[in-house]
């Protein structure tokens, strides 16, 4: 026992005592004796069973005499090292922290050590004042509102300013919206918690294109309680204007080699050019064009022009792709870009949501040569080429053969998380590539103690070991990289500074044709062979132009056979934030700037791989990942925890084999510190698909493992398995509970485990290894549904144990009959109350489930009591809120 009486500047002065934490079974009982003996708070952990509380009646390593109430008492589960997040709140009033400190989802799970908490709690006097939100998106011409909420109430009045804050904001005040000058709220003394107030701002419908620009407003001079966070709230202004692009160069007739592939083509050589004449980075993904015969071609996901270059689109030429720098403009393909060279036509580009941004008539007046805007960019009408130049076309050029703009480009859209990047450049430092990011972690960066936030793979530590060592050296061409992007670039100016989308761009010269990088696969822990995270390496592509997936996997047998036929590209928004990889493989493309792993399945030294763009080279098509039509059929099984879910595949398909084979796909985990992860094993490898036979013949049984990262509810979720064959049985076992579930009568499965994963939110990257030794659950498949006696009636009448359990706040009860029988199912409290009928009537022979939600009812002990033909049969159920 401790006993302590104030502080001192170590935080509190013993009296006696001392603290002394132990292997195993630890809790901390906080109490204070007066007059008499109050009961604080208690927390438990690091014990082989849980703590329990049930309505005041004591069933746990508490004291009896000190047992007061279930919101005192905080178990945290069987791991030895827990720490509340400070993310979750360290500046409040004492009601507002305690209730977030016995919030269990709150606390952070490491079996080895924390870094430290970084400063102390400070708790302040109600009322508590905040914005509603730390952000608004809003497009100008509008009305928005700014919600200011009155947190936690204490019977006072309290104003409040709500300035605006010019230095930390792009958009002006006066020009963008109405004259705004610091307004002043009131909450009333009999305002309760939850009320709010709401300032109205109008937003300027101007005629000029700005782009997005973000206004940051911030909370100031409380009369009387404190101001928390959200403090400050960022409005996002969107503009209505259409950029400045324009159709420049329209090839209907082609006369020349447009497309330098080496032939004149009077269909391959058509080309659309437009130019980005502003002086703002316009994000055009999911933009259409259109003829008048509709829509040609949709750009694909991230496509950035950088300010005042120009993009290109060609038709489809199979085999031979263009070729050429064409002045760094981006290159696009289209199955069809239409123009028709026996009429005029209108064309039409239009923005993700159908506005129309320009739309262009050309003239079929130009014979053997394009149609370009005179003069060029400003004009209103197009003339023949060779009346501007002795050129009959220049696709990506200037009429006299200059650049337009920046080289390279591209657009990181989303929100806050980890991106795999490359440069297509030479010469080009981490600084010149993404200075405009939010570094940490590396010398030059903006925080070098923070955080790491870049990296590459080390493939004979198996991890990403590989750091710079200042974002002055030159990134390595032909590798890839790892990049946390933040999507406030200036944490240190109030509000949220530039946002998503973000663009990063180089000027600098392409990568030579040919580019040489280092691969290997390491047998790091010496058994023989490769598996776990061996075997892989990170790579980037090296150039301007998109790569085969094709032709990478054909050149990378080259090195050695066993590489896997799949390229996997990292999905940041993947399993709704969870974050996962995409597999590409045979006609898929690999886009510049993407950096993406290979696997190698057998040992070998280090050797080099060599990038040859005139073997690589694809071009773009509409799409980032292209739908593999082989003929197969598949079965999609998910995990679901919180928000996130992850997501693992039965492929059958006539190449598929059992057992470890070239067409399954392994399973990396996310780089998402808070993910959570799904997969099979076989020979100690983890897969996220696995392919087998079409024609199986047997039934098989695949071990499910998971890594849950600390959660202790989850789900399994399955679409309709229509595309499996109808006399084929899919079953899932929970071994835990002997459980099985015809994955054709229901679509999901919930369950609990105990909290045992480590769990760290604060981290940016997540270094969890995984433990394929969990495999609680088996997917069952027999190719004959008639052999599994589907429909045989139960041996014996039974009352089986409910899952999840304990819950909160479903549970399912199951009970099987051997016949139609009078049925009652009823759920009691402790002290005898009945608190729910489930069923009361006659219900058939076989298999049945109830499920009871228990929302309404407070934490502890229930009994699930089943009565049938005079027998009485009861089960216990833990509720955990």
């Amino acid at each position: 026992v401790i006993t302590y009486s104030g502080f001192d500047s170590n935080g509190f002065e013993l009296i006696s005592g001392s603290f002394n934490l132990s292997v195993s079974g630890d809790n901390i009982i906080s109490y204070q004796e007066d007059t008499e003996t109050t009961f604080l708070f208690g927390v438990g952990w690091a014990q082989v069973s849980s703590w329990e509380y049930d309505g005041g009646v004591n069933a746990s390593d508490i004291p009896p005499n000190l047992s007061k109430s279930a919101n005192t008492i905080l178990n945290l589960g069987t791991n030895d090292n827990y720490q509340y997040d400070a993310v979750y709140g360290k500046e409040g009033t004492a009601d507002f922290l305690l209730a977030s400190i016995r919030d269990k989802q709150h606390w952070k799970v490491d079996d080895n050590t924390f870094s430290a908490f970084g400063s102390n709690f400070t708790v302040v006097d109600s009322p508590t004042i905040a914005f509603n939100t730390t952000q608004i998106t809003a497009v100008e011409g509008s009305t928005v509102d700014l919600k200011v909420e009155l947190v936690e109430a204490n019977e006072k009045t309290v104003d409040i300013e709500v300035a605006f804050l010019s230095e930390s904001s792009s958009a002006t005040n006066g020009e963008d919206f109405g004259t705004y000058s610091t307004e002043t709220i009131s909450f009333s003394d009999q305002n309760n918690s939850g009320a709010t107030q709401i300032i109205s701002i109008d937003l300027t419908d101007d005629d000029e294109f700005e782009n997005l620009e973000r206004a940051v407003f911030q909370l100031q001079n409380s009369s009387t309680g404190t101001i928390v966070s959200p403090s400050t709230v960022t409005l996002t202004i969107k503009d209505n204007d259409a950029p400045g692009i324009v159709f420049n160069e329209i090839n209907v007739d082609p006369g020349d080699d447009a497309n330098g592939d080496g032939e004149i083509d009077g269909d391959t050589d058509k080309f659309i050019e437009w130019v980005n004449n502003t002086n703002k980075d316009i994000d055009i993904s999911g933009w259409v064009y259109a003829d008048e015969n509709g829509d040609r071609f949709i750009f694909p996901e991230g496509t950035v022009i950088p300010a005042g270059t120009a993009f290109l689109l060609f038709n489809n030429s199979g085999e031979d792709k263009p070729r050429g720098s064409f002045g760094g403009a981006r290159i696009f393909l289209a199955d069809e870009v239409g123009l028709n060279n026996n009429t005029s036509e209108t064309l039409t580009l239009k923005d993700s949501e159908g506005k129309i941004i320009v739309t262009a008539t050309y003239d079929n007046d130009a014979s053997g040569e394009s149609n370009v805007l005179s003069p060029e960019i400003e004009g209103t009408t197009y003339t023949d080429h060779s009346s501007v130049s002795e050129n009959l076309s220049s696709p990506g050029t200037k009429v006299d053969g200059t650049s337009f703009g920046s080289k390279y480009a591209t657009g990181i859209r989303g929100s806050a998380g980890w991106r795999m990047l490359s440069t297509p450049t030479q010469n080009t430092s981490f600084q010149e590539l993404f200075g405009t990011l939010r570094m940490q972690g590396i010398s030059g960066s903006n925080d070098p103690s923070g955080d790491l936030t870049l990296a590459a793979w080390n493939e004979s530590q198996a991890s990403f070991g590989d750091v710079p060592s200042s974002m002055s050296d030159e990134i390595t061409p032909g590798k890839g990289y790892i990049v946390y992007v933040f999507e406030d670039d200036e944490l240190s100016t109030q509000g949220i500074q530039d946002g998503f989308s973000k663009v990063i761009n180089t000027d600098a010269d392409e990568n030579n044709s040919t580019v040489d990088v280092t691969v290997s696969a390491s047998d790091a822990d010496e058994d023989g062979e490769l598996n776990g995270n061996e075997g892989w390496n990170l790579l980037g592509n090296p150039f301007g132009t998109d790569l085969s997936v094709s032709a990478l996997i054909s050149e990378l047998k080259k090195v050695d056979s066993s590489v896997n036929p799949n390229i996997y590209i990292w999905d940041h928004d993947k399993g709704n934030g969870n974050g996962g990889y995409e597999s590409l493989a045979a006609g898929d493309r690999v886009d510049p700037f993407q950096a993406f792993f290979v696997h190698f399945s057998e040992p070998f030294e280090a050797t080099n791989f060599r990038f040859d763009k005139n073997i690589l080279e694809a071009n773009a098509g509409s799409k980032l990942y292209k739908s593999n039509n082989e003929d197969t059929f598949s079965f999609d099984f998910q995990l679901h925890a919180e928000e996130y879910f992850d997501t693992y595949t039965l492929r059958f398909s006539d190449d598929g084999r059992i057992g470890l084979d070239q067409s399954d796909i392994y399973k990396l985990f996310s780089l998402n510190a808070n993910s959570i992860n799904l997969f099979s094993t076989i020979e100690n490898n983890r897969l996220q698909v696995n392919t087998l036979p079409r024609d199986l013949e047997s039934a098989l049984k695949i071990p499910i493992s998971f890594d849950s990262n600390g959660r202790t509810n989850l789900v399994f979720k399955w679409q309709e398995i229509g595309g499996i064959p109808n006399d084929w049985d899919i079953r899932l076992i929970d071994k835990e509970i002997n459980r099985e579930i015809d994955l054709r009568a229901a679509q999901e499965y919930r369950f609990s485990v105990e909290s045992s994963a480590n769990k760290k939110e604060q981290a940016l990257l997540n270094k969890r290894k995984a433990n394929n030794g969990n495999s609680r659950f088996i997917l069952s498949v027999a190719p004959n549904f008639e052999a599994t006696n589907e429909n045989e009636i139960p041996e014996s009448v039974q009352l089986k144990p409910n899952y999840p359990n304990p819950f909160n706040p479903n549970t399912t009860i199951p009970f099987e009959l051997t016949k139609e029988s009078e049925v009652k199912l009823t759920v009691w409290n402790m002290i005898g109350q009945k608190v729910a009928t489930l069923v009361d009537g006659m219900v058939e022979a076989g298999t049945h489930e109830e499920t009871w939600n228990a929302q309404s009812m407070p934490s502890g002990m229930y009994i699930a009591r089943f009565e049938v033909n005079g027998n009485v049969f009861t089960r216990k159920m833990t509720l955990i809120k």
